[in-house]
């Protein structure tokens, strides 16, 4: 069973992960528009594409700080794989706003990985 004091702080943070989630989501958006592109909208269609699926349930405790810790893990696999791509076509501004994404992320990490207590390797 999950103590009340671990619930409240990780709700508290899961709702820091979404919305910050939804202000990359915006970002990104802008990005691709300013790139001369059409940003998908449509949550179905990102699921068909996203190495990032639906687990079809709401886990709890450490399970759900295990979930989300590879769920970004994932993400920040990608946003590196993102930033060299751009970098290596000159787009400085998208290279900015990925790793400007990338320092956050990690310290995310760092801070599951403490409150999981255990290691972990990039």
């Amino acid at each position: 069973m999950l103590k009340a004091n671990v619930f409240f702080s990780l709700h508290a943070k899961y709702e820091e992960l979404y919305n910050d989630a939804a202000e990359k989501i915006d970002e990104i958006a802008e990005r691709l528009l300013q790139l001369g592109a059409t940003p998908e909208n449509r949550f179905s269609e990102y699921l068909k594409v996203s190495s990032i699926k639906e687990t079809g349930n709401q886990p709890t405790g450490k399970e759900g700080v295990e979930t989300v810790l590879n769920n970004l893990s994932n993400l920040i696999k990608q946003e590196r794989e993102l930033s060299k791509l751009a970098s290596e076509i000159d787009d400085n501004a998208t290279v900015g706003l990925i790793d400007g994404f990338l320092g956050g992320q990690e310290k995310t990490v760092w801070m599951l990985v403490s409150f999981l207590d255990k290691s972990y390797k990039k």
